[in-house]
């Protein structure tokens, strides 16, 4: 800090490097502070650079577009070059590498004059003259990219356009704000001009993120045709993972309409723009007006039935994780024969391939292989610095984890889309609505529903009516529907499922997935006739009848809402008829089927567990407790157990399983966190009221369950439950259990 209270001709005549250059933009007082020195030397400025070898000091002020080579310098010679940023100067980097010259950039010159004296004053002809028209295209481009998104554009930007400050976030401000509009109008002029010579931007190969906004610029002069192919060059309908939705849509609405309507790749583009807002129907028939019926047939697509090249293939595999098609073996197969097209180098397209892949295998609950896909997803994306694309993958990744009952793992991997959604460099509200989401599946997990049940209360709308797929709809489905349940009621949850029915009322896969789910949901509630009824009422081949007589056809089942269909009625059987023959061996059958999630493992062996303890076998009966309370503790995930809290207190409440099964994990203390979660939903003057026990009674009363099924939910007599609701009915001044569910509703103790 010596030089600190020095002024620039001051420093500069003091150094003993014999080399000076005085860099910055026009405007920040290169050229005077040349003369300041000039002044004191008494010596000429030239405007160019001497030829042969100097023996005294040298003043160049040079021109914009004047490269030169640096003179040899004899032992009293000095040099002080005044210049802009871009211009080269031959030698002068290996004088710097000798420790030989005295930079002086537009940092020090702004703040010896403190500021761009003719920030204020400059307007769009100067700046774009002054400013930018002397810079290479590649730099230009930077600069107006990182204008409009945050992307590093190398040196800092100051160097060239004084008015551009930096802010924490990444985005540069100009300062002051009212050269705003100027700045923007010399950046359309001069990338438009520049396009007028070479429309395609050659140098936006290298800088693809700048291509929409480029693109912008272009329509935003009528340069429409020059629009669609800087669009193109820069990676086509990809550009939205580059500007954000918003900006998206918009450049996508600058096209004139008959283009829009005809250019097969805004078609493309369109579609895409519609999946991500959820309208998938939309996108179909946009499709078919334009590439025909057959283009909404995959299987054609693939088998190139359909030409319409490698691009459209690829979106079709896209546009295919949103649509309502059943994925198999055979698809899978063909899908993969794609691959077989794309350059190795590829990385954009085979991370989009391997990105729907990993869907596709989600849903099959080929798990291993959706993960490996996956991770091939996010190398690809990584290698073509698609960040926002990346973010995807992760949280896709931080779902799957969740399936597989990995807490931990999935939130590692959410964290991870959480640092990538906050490195894009535009806002992305919906997607953050994703992180959200997952943030508070995983806090349910754990025993805290608060957080679950918060979100879908105050972004269900904006949620369902934004971009989703199957994978992350049955995810929010299974954990919202639970919550809700709990928090709440069945009828609540019930009421949460049929909303999201009436969003989906055309997609028949979301349609089994959600009536699957209602089943499953009254099953919780110990509603068992009408789960059976809504049960039954799912077009499948797995029927109650079927699931009685299946044997091995059990463990053979691929498809995930029948294997979830079977599981229902296999919980039916146990709850009606647990001592069925063969029901164990049905069970042990299912559990042998390699797709089942980590949540479905767990509630089978509580069925297990039940099934055993019914038919006399202790031991087993307590292996498998033992085996579901261990796994709980070990992997943090409660949630499964809440599923079936009424079954978990049917075994704890046998003693010959409880005492050994609280002598090996920590049962006793997720029993009293299960208990937390559920009686969360009641009031605390309801808890000051009644016991815990009544006000479990109570609860099912306000279910609609009777003496009978309160009894078999509680594992107590019919006659105990007798004597409860009398002390219940006592408690609350009412003669019958009509009175006291109307009394509990008016109080509102289990809203």
């Amino acid at each position: 800090m010596e030089h600190a209270a020095l002024s620039l001709c001051d420093r500069i005549l003091r150094a003993e490097a014999p080399v000076v250059i005085i860099r910055g933009p026009a405007g920040t007082g290169k050229s005077q502070l040349l003369r300041q020195i000039a002044a004191r030397l008494a010596r000429p400025v030239l405007r160019e650079l001497p030829e042969g070898p100097l023996a005294e000091t040298c003043l160049c002020d040079l021109p914009p577009s004047q490269h030169g080579r640096l003179p040899m310098l004899g032992p009293a010679a000095r040099l002080i070059v005044a210049c802009r940023g871009g211009v080269r100067l031959t030698g002068l980097a290996r004088a710097r590498a000798h420790g030989k010259v005295l930079d002086i950039g537009p940092d020090e010159l702004l703040a010896e004059a403190g500021g761009w004296p003719v920030a204020g004053r400059a307007d769009a002809e100067y700046l774009r003259e002054e400013l930018l028209s002397p810079l290479p295209t590649q730099r230009l481009l930077a600069l107006f990219l990182a204008r409009r998104s945050g992307i590093d554009t190398g040196p800092p930007a100051r160097t060239d356009i004084p008015l551009l400050q930096q802010l924490e976030s990444g985005l540069l401000a100009v300062i002051p704000a009212a050269q705003e509009a100027a700045l923007d109008r010399a950046f359309a002029e001069e990338i438009a001009a520049r396009a007028e010579v070479s429309p395609t931007l050659a140098a936006l190969a290298v800088l693809p993120q700048a291509a929409g906004h480029a693109a912008q610029l272009l329509l935003d002069r009528g340069r429409h045709d020059a629009a669609l192919e800087v669009y193109r060059s820069g990676q086509g309908w990809y550009q939205v993972y580059q500007m954000g939705p918003r900006a998206y849509a918009d450049l996508l609405d600058s096209f004139p309409e008959p283009m829009r309507r005809e250019e097969p790749l805004l078609v493309m583009s369109q579609a895409i723009r519609a999946l991500k807002s959820g309208q998938t129907q939309w996108a179909r028939r946009q499709v078919a007006e334009r590439f025909g019926a057959e283009a909404l047939d995959i299987a054609k697509v693939l088998r190139r039935d359909v030409d319409l090249g490698q691009d459209f293939r690829t979106f079709r595999i896209v546009m295919l994780i949103y649509e309502d098609l059943a994925i198999g073996d055979a698809l899978i197969d063909l899908l993969h024969s794609h691959l077989d097209d794309m350059p190795l180098s590829d990385d954009l397209h085979r991370g989009t391939f391997y990105n729907a892949m990993s869907e596709f295998y989600m849903r099959l609950r080929r798990l291993d292989e959706a993960e490996e896909a996956m991770r091939l997803a996010l190398s690809h994306y990584r290698a073509a610095d698609m960040t926002m694309l990346a973010f995807y993958v992760e949280l896709h990744r931080a779902v799957l984890r969740l399936l597989r009952g990995d807490v931990a793992g999935s939130e590692r991997m959410l964290e991870a889309a959480a640092a990538d959604l906050k490195a894009l460099p535009f806002e992305a509200p919906g997607d953050a609505r994703l992180v959200r989401l997952i943030r508070a599946c995983i806090a349910f997990d754990k025993g805290q529903a608060a957080a679950l049940v918060d979100f879908f209360e105050t972004e269900f709308e904006a949620f369902a009516s934004g971009e989703t797929w199957p994978t992350l709809l049955e995810l929010s489905l299974i954990y919202g529907a639970q919550a809700i349940a709990g928090q709440y009621s069945v009828r609540a949850a019930v009421g949460f499922l049929e909303r999201w029915g009436l969003t989906e009322t055309r997609n028949r896969q979301y349609h089994g997935m959600m009536e699957t789910l209602k089943a499953r949901t009254l099953q919780s509630g110990g509603r068992w006739t009408e789960a059976a009824r809504v049960a039954a009422a799912v077009r499948s081949r797995v029927s109650r009848v079927w699931v009685e007589a299946a044997g091995e056809d059990l463990t053979r089942l691929t498809g995930r809402d029948e294997r979830a269909l079977a599981l229902i009625w296999l919980r039916q059987i146990v709850e009606e008829r647990p001592d069925l023959p063969l029901l164990g061996a049905r069970l042990a059958q299912m559990s042998a089927n390699p797709g089942l999630t980590s949540r479905q493992r767990m509630g089978l062996r509580l069925l297990q567990a039940e099934v055993a303890r019914r038919t006399g076998d202790l031991s087993l009966a307590r292996q498998f407790a033992r085996e579901v309370f261990a796994e709980a503790a070990q992997t943090q995930t409660l949630s499964p157990l809440a599923a079936d809290l009424a079954l978990v207190e049917r075994l704890m409440g046998d003693r010959r399983v409880a005492d050994y099964v609280t002598a090996s994990t920590p049962a006793s203390a997720i029993l009293r966190r299960l208990r937390d979660t559920r009686t969360g939903r009641v009031s605390a003057a309801a808890r000051e009221i009644l016991t815990a026990r009544e006000l479990r009674i109570l609860s099912l009363l306000v279910e609609g369950a009777s003496n009978k099924l309160v009894a078999r939910n509680l594992d107590i007599s019919e006659a105990t439950v007798k004597f409860h609701l009398t002390n219940l009915f006592r408690k609350l001044g009412c003669a019958n259990r009509r009175e006291a569910v109307a009394n509990a509703e008016a109080l509102g103790w289990f809203d």
